[in-house]
């Protein structure tokens, strides 16, 4: 088992608006109305496990992550961000795992790559923030 929490802290920078809440998992942006859009592509790596933060959505109430995970290890790592938290201001807010798209808790075996987003619920969401704390939670490793 490895213990060591993942944990990406990422500076975000003011974008245009778009039209829709679905988010890039870092291939090619999309645009959404309404909506504050930040493109971070940016990649960490834990244990093994690539961790690609393609783009944030953040709107009244709803904040919507575009995630790749990537194992580059030879064996499955297993991890659930889906069960992970984000951390906006001084507020937290839990992932919503019935709002998230993709596949992307559980195993994950060598070599596999999956992609997806994440949704966090709450009022009082700061969509004006420069700071967001995404904490998807720890890797195990096989």
């Amino acid at each position: 088992m490895r213990n060591l929490p993942i944990l990406i802290v990422i500076l975000l920078f003011v974008l245009g608006c778009g039209n829709s809440t679905s988010v890039s998992t870092g291939n090619a942006p999309q645009s959404v109305s309404g909506v504050r859009r930040v493109n971070i592509n940016q990649t960490k790596t834990f244990d093994g496990l690539d961790v690609t933060v393609g783009e944030i959505a953040l709107e009244s109430g709803k904040v919507t992550v575009g995630v790749t995970l990537a194992n580059k290890t030879k064996e499955t790592l297993t991890v659930y961000p889906d069960q992970g938290e984000i951390i906006i201001g001084k507020s937290q807010f839990e992932s919503n795992m019935f709002m998230a798209t993709g596949d992307l808790g559980g195993e994950i075996h060598a070599g596999v790559e999956k992609r997806g987003s994440l949704a966090f619920i709450g009022d009082n969401i700061d969509t004006a923030t420069k700071q967001i704390d995404l904490r998807l939670g720890k890797v195990y490793g096989g």
